[in-house]
């Protein structure tokens, strides 16, 4: 489990930066994506990063991407700040879920298993993975049921049937 709430980070990283530390990881798009293609065998990274026939829909994800913007709440109390969210009907630590994504050994050598801890850590779900031949013995102890956070006591039948 995370030894912190997650709305902490955002000043941890702040107040780090302001001592002159930089995070690890660059939190601009490109450049971690040029890091992975540096760190990664290039098999690999052409295959994550990579998409069938023209790869149109890589170009139209990014573009999607690329139309979201944070938009600020201005005056309002943030002495308890909060990223719990309600998605499904599921209530969740942060708005964040997983999507099923095959052979994530790849990218980490622990692949499936690495996925399934990190996400059970910051209570994000993950939906069911059946094209993966690694992950159900970690499903037991790691994953979170039905997409729904551990601490949610379930979902509803027919939010759960939209996450199978």
């Amino acid at each position: 489990m995370l030894n912190q709430p997650l709305e902490t980070y955002q000043d941890e990283i702040y107040l780090a930066g302001m001592a002159g530390d930089k995070p690890i990881l660059p939190a601009d798009l490109c450049a971690l994506e040029d890091l992975a293609r540096q760190q990664m065998p290039p098999e690999s990274f052409d295959y994550i990063c990579g998409g069938a026939g023209s790869e149109d829909s890589v170009s139209e994800n990014a573009a999607a991407f690329r139309r979201w913007r944070i938009v600020p709440r201005m005056l309002t109390d943030v002495s308890t700040a909060s990223f719990a969210s309600t998605v499904l009907g599921a209530e969740l630590a942060a708005p964040i879920m997983l999507g099923p994504v095959g052979v994530l050994k790849l990218a980490h050598p622990e692949g499936e298993v690495a996925v399934a801890r990190a996400a059970a850590a910051a209570g994000a779900p993950i939906p069911n993975w059946p094209s993966s031949p690694t992950f159900p013995p970690v499903l037991g102890r790691s994953r979170i049921p039905c997409g729904a956070p551990r601490r949610s006591g379930g979902v509803s039948p027919s939010v759960r049937s939209t996450w199978l």
